[in-house]
């Protein structure tokens, strides 16, 4: 049974027309125009008062690298968490995120980098994914990769498996465990089935999706292409992977064909569906997504 909390949630979400800047293109660019006026948002107060926190600049954007202090309410764990956040490749990081990665580490102790990575329109995959690409080896120098966690929300989830891939088949020394929270593994966007769960997701549309899966691409670029396109690509040879997706999850049909993909190569996924739970339900203030919590905190450390 859906909680009091989801449900409240979902009025709210209704109530603050979160779905209207993915109706379409023009009002997602309009969307856009007003998040980049915003900002990306700062970490929540608990991050900074439990966190040693320092920034860096990787291709001139900001990365913040957060570590739990010793003594304070959680100590680091060893486990590092590079997080991707979701926006369709488009929006800033948003409260919604630092609030959930401060109930991450609350629950793992893991220090965590999060990139506020180059988006579109202005950019497309390529110019994130060589400041990713540096990061990751920065890090891979200072941490055993062994305990890296690549995980993101949405087009985070997507950027995440990406990377991997590439990882991969660069014969780089790869990350321990791959999380996929709501992923959004397919640029395209355009399976039937996406059209009759569209109604019960309070946040995304597919029009605004389309759109900026084609940004994503660039100009030329296809978004059935890799990166954009990861779910295409050959996903044998990856370390551990874990999926958390909802019924009411427009991206719940990438999950599904990411579940089928993985059955059919043999490759144990940890797949985690929730019943009746919307877009990018588990970084949202509801009891399921303490739940989501657990099991990535349980997928992370085994």
């Amino acid at each position: 049974m859906t909680s009091f909390s989801a449900k409240m949630v979902n009025i709210i979400l209704k109530l603050r027309g979160i779905k209207k800047i993915f109706s379409g293109e023009e009002t997602a660019l309009k969307g856009i125009a007003a998040d980049r006026a915003r900002g990306p948002a700062k970490p929540v107060s608990w991050l900074t008062q439990n966190c040693d926190i320092s920034e860096e600049h990787i291709d001139g954007h900001l990365v913040y690298h957060l570590t739990p202090k010793s003594g304070g309410k959680s100590v680091a764990s060893g486990h590092h968490v590079i997080y991707f956040h979701g926006g369709g490749y488009a929006l800033d990081i948003a409260p919604e995120h630092w609030k959930y990665l401060a109930k991450l580490v609350k629950a793992t102790g893991a220090s965590l980098s999060v990139p506020i990575y180059p988006m579109a329109p202005e950019n497309d995959w390529r110019p994130a994914y060589a400041m990713a690409r540096k990061l990751y080896a920065e890090l891979a120098e200072k941490v055993d990769p062994g305990n890296i966690t690549l995980m993101g929300d949405s087009a985070g989830g997507g950027f995440s498996l990406a990377l991997g891939q590439m990882l991969r088949d660069d014969g780089e020394k790869l990350p321990g465990k791959i999380a996929l929270l709501s992923p959004w593994i397919d640029g395209n966007a355009n399976d039937p089935e996406q059209v009759i769960i569209a109604p019960k997701d309070n946040i995304i549309a597919l029009p605004a999706i389309q759109a900026m899966g084609r940004w994503w691409a660039g100009e030329g670029g296809d978004p059935s292409d890799f990166p954009v396109s990861p779910l295409l690509h050959d996903i044998t040879g990856l370390p551990p992977m874990g999926v958390w997706t909802g019924t009411h999850d427009i991206l719940y049909v990438d999950a599904k064909k990411l579940k089928a993909k993985a059955d059919a190569a043999n490759i144990a996924l940890d797949y985690h569906v929730h019943e009746q739970m919307q877009h990018v339900w588990m970084i949202l203030p509801m009891k399921e997504a303490d739940k989501a919590i657990e099991e990535i905190a349980a997928f992370m450390q085994r």
